[in-house]
Order: C-alpha cells, then sequence, then structure tokens
C-alpha cells in the first residue's frame, strides 16, 4: 500500500497533462445550392456546395490537436460533399493527420497529411463566403510531406515543404515538390503572405517533365474593428504547356479582392469580386469555343453574402454569386457563357463533448465501471459564460474520469461507491479556494420495481 501510493499520483499527473495538452473541436455545415445550370446535379467547379438544388452536408469534422513545448500532433476525420468531391476516394475521411517536434526554440519539424499553406480562402467556417473564389478552387487543398517552420521573431516567420505534389496525398511520379511560405505581421491590422510550390507535376505515365510554379501574394488589412479585407494573387508557369506551341511555356493569372463589413456584432455583409485567366489551360483543362478552338478558361465573377452569428462559432449565410467567362466560351446551360448562384449555409464549430465508458463484471453480483470524458462549450452558448483568471469571457472546457464499484445482491437492487475528478481550464478558477479542479465521491443505493 505505501509502494502503491505514489505510484497512483503519479499515474494521475501524467493523466492530467495528456488532457490539458488535447484539444477536441468539431465542425458542422450543411447548406442547400441552387443555380441557373438546370442540366446539372454536380456544379461545375464544385468546391463547397457542390450539389445543385438538394439540402446536403457540406461536412463534419471532429478534430484533436495534441500541443506541448516539444511535441505537438493534428489529427482530423471528414465526412461529407467536400471530402467527397474533392479529396481521393480511398482517403476522403482524413483531412488532415500530422505529428511535429521541436529540436529548439521557434523550430518545428512535422510530417504527414496537411492543409495546403497555399491560399487566402480556407473552409466557409474560417472564410468570408461559402464559395471559393476561382482562383482558390484551383490552388492545391491538400499536401502530404514534411515541413520546417521557424519564428524568426514577433513579426516575421517561415516555413519551408518537402512534399509529393501539387494538390496530391500519394505521388504520382518519382519527383518531389518544394514550396515556401514568408508571413510578416507589419502591424496588428496589416499581414503580407507569400507563399509558392515548384515542381514536376505530371503524371509517370507521361514521359515529358513540365516543371510547374506557383506563386500565391496574400494581404490581410483590417483599418478598423468593423472592416477586413483579403486581396490574394496568384500567378503560375508550367514549361511546354502553350496550346499553339508544346515547347513553349504557359501561364496563369488570377486574382482576388473580398472586404467584410461588421453591421452589428451578430450582422455581416461581404463582398468579392475575382477574375481567373487560364489561357492555355494547364490547371483549368481546354474548352471548345463557339468559334471551334480549343483555349483554356477565361472567367470573372462577383459574390455578396450576408451573415448572422448568434454566437461566435455559429453562422448562418446567404450568399448569391455571379460568373462569366468569355463570351466565346459557352460553358454553362442553355448555351450561355454565364451562371447565377444562390447557397445557404448554416454551420456551428467549437461545440464538443465525449463520453467513454466501461463497466466490468468481476462477479455475478460485482462490477467496476471507469468513465472518461471531455466537454468543450468555448463560446458558452450551452454552459453558460465564465470569467477566466485574466478577465476573459469564455465558456467551459472540462474534462474529467470516475471510477465506480457497485453490488448487486439481487437483479433490481445496488449499492454503488462512486469517485470522480473534474478539471476545468487551468485559467478557469471555478471551484472552491480559486481551484480549476474538483474531486466527488458518492454513495448510492436504488431499487428498481
Amino acid at each position: 500500500m505505501v509502494l502503491s501510493k505514489p505510484f497512483t499520483a503519479i499515474a494521475q499527473e501524467d493523466d492530467k497533462t495528456i488532457l490539458k495538452n488535447l484539444t477536441v473541436s468539431g465542425y458542422i455545415d450543411a447548406y442547400y445550392a441552387w443555380d441557373t445550370d438546370k442540366d446539372k446535379i454536380l456544379r461545375q467547379f464544385p468546391a463547397f456546395e457542390p450539389y445543385r438544388d438538394q439540402f446536403k452536408l457540406n461536412i463534419a469534422a471532429v478534430s484533436l490537436n495534441y500541443s506541448t513545448e516539444k511535441i505537438r500532433g493534428k489529427a482530423t476525420i471528414q465526412y461529407g460533399d467536400i471530402p467527397k468531391v474533392l479529396y481521393p476516394s480511398d482517403q476522403q475521411y482524413i483531412q488532415e493527420a500530422n505529428v511535429g517536434f521541436s529540436p529548439c526554440k521557434n523550430l518545428w519539424f512535422d510530417i504527414g497529411y496537411f492543409i495546403t499553406h497555399i491560399g487566402s480562402e480556407g473552409l466557409p467556417i474560417n472564410n468570408f463566403f461559402s464559395s471559393y473564389a476561382m482562383g482558390s478552387y484551383y490552388e492545391p487543398l491538400y499536401q502530404s510531406g514534411i515541413k520546417m517552420s521557424y519564428d524568426f521573431c514577433d513579426k516575421f516567420s517561415g516555413s519551408l515543404h518537402f512534399i509529393n505534389g501539387y494538390n496530391l496525398l500519394d505521388d504520382n511520379n518519382r519527383n518531389k515538390s518544394f514550396g515556401l511560405q514568408l508571413t510578416y505581421k507589419a502591424t496588428d491590422k496589416l499581414s503580407i503572405v507569400y507563399n509558392n510550390i515548384i515542381g514536376n507535376e505530371i503524371p509517370s505515365s507521361e514521359i515529358e517533365f513540365k516543371l510547374r510554379f506557383l506563386n500565391n501574394l496574400i494581404t490581410y488589412y483590417s483599418p478598423t474593428e468593423k472592416l477586413d479585407f483579403i486581396l490574394g494573387i496568384d500567378f503560375a508557369t508550367q514549361e511546354k504547356s502553350k496550346i499553339s506551341d508544346w515547347t513553349a511555356s504557359a501561364s496563369v493569372f488570377s486574382i482576388m479582392f473580398s472586404g467584410r463589413y461588421k453591421i452589428t456584432p451578430k450582422f455581416f455583409f461581404s463582398l468579392r469580386g475575382e477574375y481567373f485567366n487560364d489561357a492555355e489551360g494547364f490547371l483549368s483543362g481546354n474548352y471548345i469555343d463557339e468559334n471551334g478552338k480549343i483555349t483554356g478558361l477565361n472567367i470573372w465573377g462577383i459574390t455578396g453574402a450576408f451573415e448572422y452569428r448568434p454566437v461566435e462559432n455559429c453562422y448562418v449565410r446567404l450568399e448569391s454569386r455571379l460568373l462569366s467567362a468569355d463570351s466565346k466560351l459557352k460553358i454553362f446551360y442553355d448555351n450561355s457563357n454565364t451562371r447565377t448562384e444562390v447557397t445557404l449555409n448554416s454551420a456551428s464549430a467549437s461545440l464538443f463533448s465525449m463520453v467513454l465508458s466501461g463497466r466490468y463484471k468481476i462477479t455475478q453480483k460485482f462490477f467496476f465501471s471507469l468513465r472518461g470524458e471531455y466537454f468543450n462549450d468555448a463560446e458558452g452558448f450551452l454552459s453558460g459564460n465564465f470569467i477566466d483568471e485574466n478577465g476573459t469571457t469564455t465558456g467551459l472546457n472540462t474534462w474529467g474520469i470516475t471510477g465506480a464499484f457497485e453490488y448487486r445482491p439481487v437483479e433490481n437492487y445496488y449499492i454503488r461507491f462512486e469517485s470522480r475528478l473534474l478539471s476545468a481550464d487551468s485559467k478557469l478558477k471555478i471551484f472552491y479556494d480559486n481551484s480549476n479542479t474538483r474531486t466527488e465521491v458518492t454513495l448510492n443505493s436504488g431499487i428498481q420495481f
């Protein structure tokens, strides 16, 4: 007994440390989408809201994040139309899975599956809009490889990426691609990010080596608390890809400018203009115009959206978009070069709870049960709000572990002895004596008839 007590204390401390460094989050996004392309169920350029005229699930995702001073990791599983349409069919349920270590201060090495480092627009929950601009649609979404990142100072950071290829999890040839990200935070209101990817992206089934080089420049600017702006510019080249001369290089240019205005703390209005020009079609593919000429995609668009956020991590968004291709490209319904879209999205994130319990029958009359639990309501719309030790208003983030012994002399009668440890976030001193933990002991007896 003397030896078991310090061992038990150490084990409990280890469990508390692991759970303290583990964050669980969830994200669900549902939608209804309509456009004037009446002859298609799966919409053209299907980034998000890919199915027309249906109530559908964009994505349901659960993420586990583990972070310490030296080790970190992330795993996200997903389900819905976004992974079904945009991810490889045999790997659509894994959004991210990576692990990293830090050999020294500010330096990290990570390996695994990642969301791409390219682009200014992410999933709808992190975006002003529920649709991708055309330039964002042709950027990579995911990548697999190794990342080395370093924070040079508070204002400047960078990362190097050694990956299988452009929007690839499994490599399609014997070559690897390289990427760079440089981030400069000029002020609290202005940030500039430069990204690139360079490599041969041609499948090994094709003999010709074609070097692709994508450059991505992003500017984030928030002049006031109510206004946010994003400017994204892409310029890409690829060798031996010109339609009229296969020995010549081709290029792609796209630009996107979006802004969001906070009408009230819960209502927002966003506006976006976009332009995409891939004259040789090495990203967008080739089309036949009305004159019978083979060409790439040249298209512009404008999007407006109203958004209501009853709480920080939940929104309802109504969005409308006009896309207009080159007048000679009749790529939409009824031999048209334009398409109008309307989408309605609703999403919620960050509220997550999980319980895992088990019971073991020691004998016919004696039982032992164990339960682990985790609850995260960061915005407090179920748990209510708390004030942490820094004076910040927050919701409830807590975990617990419970053990119980039970005696059943007959089937419908029991006596149960139970002990539980509850631990809130270290900054939430919600229990007695300014503590974030609570220990419980209960004795129950019950009869069923």
